[in-house]
């Protein structure tokens, strides 16, 4: 959360904690989203930026790597 990582989205702080807490590299996080600043996030740590289609502010999102309708296709997505 934001007050762990000290700056909110799209600052990429909470993903890079994120990733040294799981003990992976930033580059290999899948993000999925639903706003502008979470795909900014995404993009400024090199995770994969998805956009969840459900989300409250999906329609605004513009720039993606993936877009994902339900959450179930958030797995087909992993493969």
């Amino acid at each position: 959360t934001v007050d762990r990582a000290g700056a909110p989205k799209p600052d990429p702080a909470m993903l890079l904690l994120a990733a040294h807490e799981l003990g992976v590299p930033a580059d290999q996080l899948v993000f999925v989203g639903d706003s502008p600043a979470d795909m900014l996030a995404a993009r400024r740590c090199g995770a994969l930026a998805v956009a969840a289609g459900w989300g409250q502010q999906s329609g605004d999102i513009t720039d993606h790597d993936a877009w994902a309708a339900t959450p179930a296709e958030v797995l087909g997505l992993l493969g």
